[in-house]
């Protein structure tokens, strides 16, 4: 199972950097309006986390299919169509979708939150590093050759399923009802989602390259630190002392690097917490529970590309929606005491389609 993970893991950061190489090498390099090129990153959003839900639904049912590898193949043949670019866009967007349902599974079928830690972490980097890669005008030979690589080593290490794999035995979500707790979990996530990415300025991230990598290496160790110490020390203590700490240094020290960066590694400890939440409401559908949680990271990105909140007002923002995420975590999850039943009466199973 740990050579499955790293396999995933690796090809997570490969996948991501393949993708942004080709939104900032193709899409941004276009010379295209403004609009043209914001409607294009929308509609990569739009397919790559949108589409993770459904295609959880159908490798949860259709265990046999191996959506990695096809996610890895699919990302590679956009990569290879980039020079058109509504085709090779579409088709990196499909292909990382597929990619994630394959990992996010994987990193689900473990009974501790580490696993979906750390292989969610290394997206970051990847996102990080293909940004500047695209930049940097690097020749797509770099993100071809890095997914040609991790397809290899999931084809290695993570073989196809031939069954569904051992329901999720970890419950360390809460006694709400279930509408409310998808709710409660899927909020939290919209937070940190759209907190990311309209409310929170860091003035000093364009300073140089390296400041620039800085928060993604902050969201890369609060992931996979996350996950191991709500193993040990409980999945509501972590998420909810984690965001409660983060409020000063990123509401009152966002201008500060360090005191910053301290922040986003407690604000991003929540990520495998409020995933395994979802999971352990939906213990028999780990690909559906997956791809509610990117729904969720998708909702909370839409309003970045319409609008974004006056600097006035940044700071008061910044702190009620900790404090709202925090609430969250603390009404969905639980510190855990072992795992499911396997006579739970809360498992939930698919209506037929």
């Amino acid at each position: 199972m740990r050579s499955s993970l790293f396999a995933y893991s690796f090809s997570h950061f490969c996948v991501d950097f393949a993708c942004f190489w080709l939104l900032f090498a193709r899409v941004m390099a276009s010379g295209l309006p403004l609009e043209s090129v914001s409607l294009m990153f929308l509609a990569y959003n739009i397919i790559a986390f949108g589409l993770q839900a459904p295609l959880g639904h159908l490798c949860d049912i259709c265990p046999r299919i191996p959506a990695g590898l096809i996610g890895c193949a699919v990302v590679a043949a956009g990569l290879l169509a980039s020079s058109m670019l509504w085709p090779g866009l579409l088709l990196v967007a499909l292909g990382n979708a597929f990619f994630h349902v394959g990992g996010g599974i994987d990193s689900l079928s473990g009974n501790r939150m580490w696993r979906s830690g750390v292989f969610v972490s290394t997206g970051a980097p990847g996102v990080a590093l293909g940004t500047l890669a695209g930049k940097s005008g690097l020749s797509v030979a770099l993100p071809l050759g890095i997914l040609l690589v991790s397809g290899v080593l999931i084809a290695a290490l993570a073989p196809r399923r031939k069954a569904p794999p051992a329901r999720y035995a970890l419950d360390v979500s809460s006694r709400a009802p279930f509408a409310a707790l998808i709710l409660l979990a899927s909020l939290s996530i919209v937070i940190r989602a759209y907190y990311v990415g309209a409310v929170l300025p860091l003035p000093w991230k364009s300073a140089s390259a390296l400041m620039g990598l800085l928060p993604a290496a902050c969201a890369f160790a609060g992931k996979a630190t996350g996950g191991i110490l709500a193993d040990r020390l409980g999945a509501r203590n972590v998420g909810v002392i984690s965001l409660l700490a983060s409020l000063p240094c990123l509401a009152l020290g966002n201008a500060v690097p360090a005191v910053a960066l301290a922040g986003l590694v407690l604000f991003n400890m929540t990520m495998p917490i409020t995933l395994c939440a979802l999971a352990s409401r939906l213990p028999d559908c780990t690909g559906f529970a997956f791809g509610l949680s990117t729904l969720a990271l998708l909702i909370g990105t839409m309003p970045t590309f319409f609008f974004r909140l006056p600097d006035g007002v940044a700071v008061y923002a910044i702190a009620a929606l900790i404090a709202l995420s925090a609430l969250c975590v603390l009404l969905s999850t639980r510190n855990q005491e072992g795992g499911l039943s396997h006579k739970s009466s809360e498992s939930i199973q698919y209506p037929a389609v």
